[in-house]
């Protein structure tokens, strides 16, 4: 069971949750179907007098379809202990079946936000802006970036959301 936390209680690094161990993003639907897919770029920080995260989905992923029907979404942490799932979860798509089943895990929520119930730590959040990445907007050396990671033009979406819990195990 998660139990909710005060922001300024949550110490851990973002780097680390993020770059190193993954998390799964998590979007429902307005039907209330679940998805998830895995992250590893992202930010935390502060806009417009808010908390807020940032994450970045590829236009043809599944998740992105339920983040723009609903804009709520939640970030699920494991501390590196799910890297096998969550590396089938980045690449498998929801859209055909149940693919949390498939690595053994399970959605559920808290508070009204899809999150994922084996996680250790989860940040619900909901959309305040999106925008697509714009090569053309690439600086200096950050040009090389385009033919690194998008060699398909599938540019991401960036979309920053207020955070609204953060909940512990």
């Amino acid at each position: 069971m998660f139990t909710k936390k005060e922001i300024k209680e949550v110490v851990f690094n973002p780097f680390e949750y993020l770059k190193t161990d993954w998390a799964l993003l998590s979007a429902k639907s307005k039907s209330g179907k679940i998805n998830a897919m895995t992250v590893g770029w992202g930010g935390f920080g502060v806009l417009w007098g808010e908390n807020v995260i940032t994450v970045y989905v590829r236009p043809e992923r599944y998740t992105k379809e339920l983040i723009d029907e609903t804009g709520e979404i939640s970030l699920s942490f494991f501390g590196g202990d799910k890297k096998e799932e969550l590396n089938y979860l980045g690449n498998a798509s929801g859209r055909d079946g149940d693919k949390l089943k498939k690595v053994g895990l399970s959605a559920g929520e808290v508070d009204g936000y899809p999150i994922i119930e084996q996680a250790k730590f989860v940040i619900t959040a909901k959309v305040l802006y999106s925008d697509n990445l714009d090569p053309n907007k690439l600086i200096g050396s950050a040009k090389e970036f385009d033919k690194k990671w998008y060699p398909k033009k599938n540019y991401h979406i960036m979309y920053i959301a207020k955070i609204t819990g953060v909940y512990e195990k």
